[in-house]
């Protein structure tokens, strides 16, 4: 049995999944995540953690940002300068309490995008 891996095309001709070669980090408390150059968020706390997302500069247009929780926790990220989706004011990312919670979010024009969900709430 082979298995194959679907590719989504996002703007800039990029398609998920990440290279290999990605930035990991962890983050077990709450504050700020500081990936805004791309890679994978882990969100490790324990409690119902409380992040922060600053909205990505213009010439980060096509960077992808995965973000998932290895804790069975409501995690909530908010951007408060131009939120999620282009909203235009303070948005969040509320997960939904199970391990394995996760977003993909790609910036475009100084605003993060989600292009993909999983058991999160993004308003």
């Amino acid at each position: 049995m082979t298995a194959t891996i679907h590719t989504q095309p996002v703007p800039n001709g990029l398609a998920y999944p990440p290279p290999l070669q990605s930035q990991v980090v962890a983050f077990p408390n709450d504050g700020a995540i500081t990936l805004v150059a791309g890679g994978i968020a882990i969100l490790t706390n324990t409690d119902a953690g409380a992040y922060t997302l600053a909205a990505p500069s213009a010439n980060h247009n096509g960077v992808l940002l995965f973000i998932t929780s290895t804790a069975a926790t409501a995690q909530v990220i908010t951007n408060a300068s131009v939120g999620f989706n282009g909203k235009g004011s303070s948005g969040t990312i509320t997960f939904g309490g199970a391990t394995g919670d996760g977003c993909i979010l790609v910036a475009y024009n100084g605003a993060w995008y989600t292009v993909a969900e999983h058991n999160v709430t993004v308003a």
